[in-house]
């Protein structure tokens, strides 16, 4: 991205759940889907700076959050190589290659890599930023009702801290340095399945709601509704389908609800927050 300034003016920021928002759906410039896992706002701040720094042109900037944004810090980032954030400089840089050349696969890694058959998901990886998982798609599509039924759904995926403030700060800086450079950046929460979402605090999540609607205006996807509630638009309790970011995509553009579900999607502002 940073080589090919021209390529891109519009980009979406988020976590793996981003990943099933469709960045060719919008019609208001050429959007690249920046996601990556377990994605905060603490990096997307800097993923922002980056890019100005390298006089990328920005029109439009599409942020997906979650309760994951506030529940997960940098800290971890260091266990995990995949969530390693952009190297800073040409010592950090070096640091990684060495640590990547030199690590040790544990059992079950080895076990998990061998297992696992070979896939062409990041085929689209240069050219949108999206991951395709047609083979998953495929398998649900055929087996509708033991997908639905699967047990796999009784299990939510948990934060484990609370930087509401912190996080606030974060987004606040970047739709000031949007601001500073005539951008215009939007503000999405993501469809948080309701298994994940009872077991993550909605009190807490409320209060980033409201915190949240202080510094912008943003599209509410999440809470208890027949998106959330539903299996069948789910992957597990974690990742909505590709069916459901277009939704997303087609709400935030042209205010058009899926006809069978009219209370998905909502416009969230200081004044209707309650």
């Amino acid at each position: 991205l940073l080589n090919k300034k021209n390529k891109f003016d519009s980009f979406i920021f988020g976590n793996s759940r981003a990943n099933n928002v469709n960045p060719t759906l919008f019609t208001n410039g050429k959007y690249y889907n920046f996601y990556y896992s377990l994605g905060i706002p603490a990096e997307y701040k800097e993923d922002l700076r980056r890019f100005l720094k390298h006089k990328i042109k920005i029109k439009n900037l599409l942020i997906l959050l979650d309760y994951s944004s506030y529940s997960s810090g940098s800290g971890n980032r260091d266990l995990e190589m995949l969530r390693w954030p952009y190297p800073t400089g040409k010592l950090d840089i070096l640091k990684k290659h060495v640590s990547y050349a030199f690590q040790i696969p544990n059992k079950s890694f080895k076990s998990e890599y061998y297992n696992t058959p070979a896939s062409d998901i990041y085929k689209k990886i240069f050219i949108t930023g999206q991951a395709e998982n047609k083979t998953v798609e495929d398998y649900i599509e055929a087996n509708k009702l033991k997908h639905i039924n699967d047990p796999k759904f009784n299990y939510p995926y948990l934060g484990w801290t609370n930087l509401v403030d912190q996080t606030i700060q974060d987004l606040d800086t970047i739709k000031k340095l949007c601001i500073d450079n005539q951008i215009k950046v939007t503000f999405v929460l993501n469809p948080i399945h309701k298994t994940t979402y009872l077991a993550n605090n909605p009190s807490l999540y409320y209060e980033f709601m409201k915190k949240l609607s202080n510094i912008t205006d943003f599209y509410d996807f999440g809470g208890i509704n027949k998106v959330t509630s539903n299996n069948y638009f789910y992957y597990e309790t974690s990742h909505f389908r590709p069916m459901i970011g277009q939704a997303i995509s087609r709400y935030i553009q042209y205010n058009e609800k899926i006809d069978s579900i009219p209370d998905f999607g909502t416009y969230i502002t200081k004044q209707n927050i309650n």
